[in-house]
């Protein structure tokens, strides 16, 4: 359930230790294979899609930062329509990490143009690993 704008009771400067957020675009193991499979990082004969998936996340996790020119990171959403996120940084790295708005929104155009998600806004996905007690 990813949310546009940081929940204030996660904000590091207001909570004592909130929950963990992610601030990017949702995507999943398919896409990322189909684009590691579009620019050659990975080979068309394998026929698994695990198996592909395995080779195919970090080369294309390492082609998404060169192209645009940004840190970034694959984390985990607790999010039933996205099983993973490209994310630019956290509640917790944002002070040090987050770009200024016009490069950031250009990272981001970038990162939705490369996979082919043009149109998807950027969201703030809690992290799966949260203790949800």
């Amino acid at each position: 359930m990813p949310v546009a704008t940081l929940p204030p009771e996660c904000d590091v400067h207001y909570t004592h230790k909130p929950l963990l957020l992610h601030y990017g675009l949702g995507t999943s193991e398919k896409q990322l294979v189909a684009y590691a499979r579009r620019h050659g990082l990975i080979a068309q004969e394998h026929r698994s899609f695990y198996l592909a998936a395995g080779l195919g996340l970090v080369p294309a996790l390492h082609r998404l930062k060169k192209v645009a020119n940004a840190r970034l990171r694959i984390q985990y959403p607790e999010d039933r329509k996205h099983t993973l996120m490209i994310s630019l940084y956290s509640n917790y790295t944002m002070d040090d990490e987050q770009y200024e708005p016009p490069h950031e929104e250009e990272v981001l155009d970038i990162l939705r143009q490369e996979l082919q998600i043009e149109g998807q806004p950027a969201m703030w996905f809690f992290d799966r690993r949260n203790p949800w007690y």
